[in-house]
């Protein structure tokens, strides 16, 4: 019961990792457009 909750706990943290790896690859592609329009 004990293993499995820590994987558990290892599996969201890796999720949420993945999320923020994500959004930030979005960030710099938005920036990288919107600097491309203006310029």
């Amino acid at each position: 019961l004990f293993g499995s909750v820590i994987s558990k706990h290892l599996h969201n943290t890796r999720i949420k990792s993945a999320l923020n790896i994500t959004l930030g690859l979005l960030l710099v592609y938005t920036a990288v457009r919107l600097s491309g329009l203006l310029s």
